[in-house]
């Protein structure tokens, strides 16, 4: 799972090209997702595409890579961060 879909990023694209079939790109904004969707053309087609506040979901699954370079440093409060770890907790397979 890649966590924001900034148009810089190409972590994606570089998931798709080893190989890796279950990829989930997730971004609080569908501008973003649009943009990097619309990138990858028909290669997106495999990818999930959510569009949710990273905070507030509960992960349908259980990922082996959870990348995010953008939203802890923005957490700026205990609160914030402790929620940020538990959805990180939730999200990785077990032994990862």
């Amino acid at each position: 799972m890649d966590v924001g879909a900034r148009t810089a990023s190409d972590l994606v694209d570089r998931l798709l090209e080893r190989g890796d079939q279950d990829v989930t790109v997730l971004d609080l904004a569908a501008d973003a997702l649009a943009v990097t969707h619309s990138r990858l053309g028909a290669r997106a087609d495999g990818v999930h595409w959510p569009t949710s506040d990273l905070l507030a979901r509960q992960p349908p699954q259980r990922y082996r890579l959870r990348y995010d370079r953008a939203v802890f440093p923005f957490l700026t409060n205990a609160h914030g961060q402790d929620r940020h770890l538990a959805a990180l907790s939730q999200a990785l397979a077990p032994g990862r």
